[in-house]
């Protein structure tokens, strides 16, 4: 038996979705069920495309191919490779196939095992939203008009790939809802994994820090909502304010706000927040950074849109993402009922443990090696 993974961002530590996999990986090779040698771990070589180069994981035995990056037109990128990752994947020689990700799609229409997809982004609905307003609306929709044949063809194969697969995972409810509405897919909902354990672990250390305290938004990204949080903090004055992002040279400081770039460790930048913020404007596939606030004790504010509103409780939802006073409110009752908002935080999210979604996955996985007999 030989069990293929693929994404393009392998053994690289530069967001949720990899966290996720390069957990679940680990947790399934230090099985009983597996070892190392079932397992053939594929990926792109990654340098300019959010920084890649920086988060490379020398420890994870990756065999990747190398791709031309044009991180300012991913669509157009996506053709320039196609054509080299499918024949990449086709000379392949494996039995299941699980994959993710834009590149996913590609891997997963033209291997010839079984297939696993992992559905974790608005992506793979089939289409873009434009979120932004005024002038920049007016440039996302002249960048996407250049790039749509490109676009077109990545969601052709997204679309084949959905519906060759054995078996899709969706992150959240709403995904595995959205799936079946666009496409007449049913998907089995396996929660991102997130090492609860160790962030319990290290929660009452958490509330012991004693240096400075920020509210805290940990994108810059402009869709998971940095022009909100800008906002919120210029009219917040007296409160200091923090965004976790990629590409700052150096940390500084403009007014209020502290910029800082990701770490490896969430720990440490979790350790400075008093309240984190997911004023998202799009329709997040799911809350990693919710599920690991809370499970930390940290409050967490977000917008009452797509995966973030099976995270947070009502009360630390915003309904009017573009209502900055609505967010200052509720930031100012979170601050002054500070202990009565941290109640229960950690408890609610316990349904996202590890352990629990592992397990589902691995039945899972079991069901289509079953086939193989």
């Amino acid at each position: 038996m030989k069990i293929i993974i693929f994404d393009r961002f392998l053994g690289y530590n530069i967001g949720g979705a990899q966290k996720s996999l390069h957990f679940l990986i680990e947790k399934l090779i230090s099985s009983d069920e597996f070892s190392t040698a079932d397992f053939s771990l594929l990926g792109c070589e990654a340098e300019k495309t959010f920084s890649a180069s920086k988060h490379k994981l020398d420890n994870w035995q990756v065999k990747r191919i190398k791709i031309m990056e044009i991180p300012w037109l991913p669509y157009f990128e996506y053709w320039l490779n196609r054509k080299k990752i499918k024949k990449f994947i086709e000379k392949q020689e494996g039995d299941i196939l699980i994959s993710q990700g834009r590149y996913g799609a590609i891997a997963i229409r033209f291997f010839k095992g079984k297939k696993i997809y992992f559905i974790r982004s608005d992506y793979n609905f089939g289409f873009i939203k434009n979120y932004f307003r005024g002038l920049k609306k007016l440039f996302k929709k002249i960048y996407l008009l250049i790039q749509s044949p490109f676009i077109r063809l990545g969601f052709k194969d997204n679309e084949i790939a959905i519906k060759k697969s054995d078996l899709i995972i969706s992150n959240s409810k709403f995904v595995s809802d959205k799936i079946k509405n666009i496409f007449d897919r049913e998907s089995e909902i396996v929660y991102p994994i997130i090492d609860f354990k160790n962030l319990l672990k290290k929660e009452i250390n958490l509330s012991e820090e004693r240096g400075e305290k920020y509210i805290t938004i940990m994108s810059n990204e402009g869709v998971r909502g940095m022009g909100i949080f800008k906002e919120i903090a210029n009219i917040m004055p007296a409160h200091k304010f923090m965004i976790v992002g990629r590409g700052f040279e150096r940390p500084y400081w403009d007014n209020n706000i502290f910029y800082t770039n990701r770490e490896i460790d969430v720990i440490n930048i979790y350790k400075k927040a008093k309240i984190i913020l997911m004023p998202s404007i799009w329709e997040e596939a799911f809350g990693r950074v919710a599920v690991e606030s809370l499970a930390l004790g940290i409050p967490c504010i977000g917008s009452n849109i797509g995966g973030i509103s099976e995270i947070l409780p009502e009360k630390l939802l915003i309904q009017d993402i573009y209502n900055i006073s609505e967010w200052k409110g509720k930031i100012l009752d979170v601050l002054k009922n500070y202990d009565s908002y941290c109640e229960g935080l950690r408890s609610s999210v316990l349904k996202f443990d590890s352990d629990k979604q592992i397990d589902k996955f691995k039945k899972l996985l079991a069901g289509v090696l079953s086939e193989l007999e």
